[in-house]
């Protein structure tokens, strides 16, 4: 979304939209569906909580590698087990702090956990508690399906989109599977072979699903009946750009625009796996097609060279690459050329 006035009418309108999200805790944040957050965990059931660690006590915690944030333990009994696990078993599960509140001791969940190649435990990614009747309906997809299920799958967002479509053998992803964003543009694509993520995955520019909920509330009238600020003015449709909409509206005496949905494809990110590891090169480009980022991955930890861009005016050729080396997921080097004009003036080691 591009705004073309003053930022504090934006964030009055993600405060508004806030408001009506009630749902279930999610640590993605690449894609929402139930079906993405499935095939991209490791083990997902219905588990009694039998006992919550404490952060910063030994044995009952761990350290967040990424935040440094001290995190707990919850331990589990599978009560129903759709992927990766057995009824009756106890797993002990890595909870991030925003949501271990949801957890007490007796009370039953729904848990997606996933593989972290910097720990010998699961993670949560998605969880939701049973007595939430808002939060489980989102989940009846999967509560609903069989867990040897065969064949094509096809999930619907809450605005009746695809939100996710591809193949099950087993209860497990196999071959090309698509997500899409809630605007209905495809988002991420790539495949699995025996339920984990092999080959090239490409992710997409797309709008965001936070913009377009925000979108479809100015052009339904849900903000103006909300603060009695927001009208609807039009919605333009012809746009031949990088944009496919734009929609005009004003607040109060100021007239906004905004625009929505890309034209084509547009490739932001593309990333080798082999059997559900990074492995290999991951390419970050900007909406101009410029490759901004190169890293190189072996069994999901950075290894070996990697290049970033940043521009600080690309029109005038001024821009900063930089250069390093990483070894064992640790960076042990790294270079910033500056150019100004397109000509090198300095080159500074920003590890010394």
């Amino acid at each position: 979304m591009y705004l073309t006035n003053n930022i504090k009418y934006c964030c009055i309108i993600l405060i508004i939209l806030l408001t009506y999200n009630n749902g279930y805790a999610c640590n993605r944040g690449d894609h929402h569906s139930i079906m993405h957050h499935y095939n991209s965990s490791e083990s997902v059931f219905k588990g009694r909580v039998l006992w919550v660690g404490r952060p910063h006590r030994k044995k009952e915690s761990f350290i967040d590698v990424q935040t440094e944030i001290s995190c707990a333990f919850v331990l589990f009994e599978v009560l129903e087990a759709f992927k990766g696990c057995q009824v009756g078993q106890q797993l002990c599960i890595g909870v991030l702090p925003a949501v271990l509140t949801n957890f007490v001791p007796t009370t039953q969940h729904l848990i997606y956990a996933s593989k972290d190649i910097n720990y010998a435990f699961l993670i949560t990614e998605t969880t939701c508690a049973f007595n939430d009747s808002l939060g489980i309906s989102k989940h009846q997809l999967l509560l609903n399906l069989d867990k040897k299920h065969n064949g094509y799958l096809q999930e619907r967002s809450a605005t009746g989109e695809t939100w996710a479509e591809g193949r099950l053998k087993n209860g497990q992803p196999e071959g090309p599977w698509k997500y899409y964003a809630l605007s209905g543009e495809l988002q991420i694509s790539g495949s699995y072979s025996e339920g984990l993520a092999v080959g090239k995955w490409q992710t997409f520019y797309h709008t965001s699903d936070q913009n377009y909920k925000i979108f479809k509330a100015i052009q339904s009238g849900a903000l103006a009946y909300k603060t009695s600020a927001y009208h609807f003015i039009g919605l333009d449709s012809s746009k031949d750009h990088q944009f496919r909409y734009q929609i005009t509206y004003s607040v109060n005496q100021d007239t906004m625009q905004e625009f929505f949905y890309h034209n084509k494809l547009l490739l932001a990110k593309e990333i080798d796996y082999f059997k559900g590891l990074k492995h290999g090169k991951e390419l970050s480009y900007a909406v101009s097609g410029d490759l901004l980022k190169e890293y190189n991955f072996i069994n999901d930890q950075l290894e070996g060279p990697f290049v970033e861009l940043r521009f600080e005016n690309k029109n005038q050729g001024n821009f900063i690459r930089v250069k390093g080396h990483y070894r064992a997921d640790r960076k042990v080097s790294e270079n910033q050329y500056i150019y100004q004009n397109n000509q090198l003036i300095q080159v500074i080691n920003t590890l010394k």
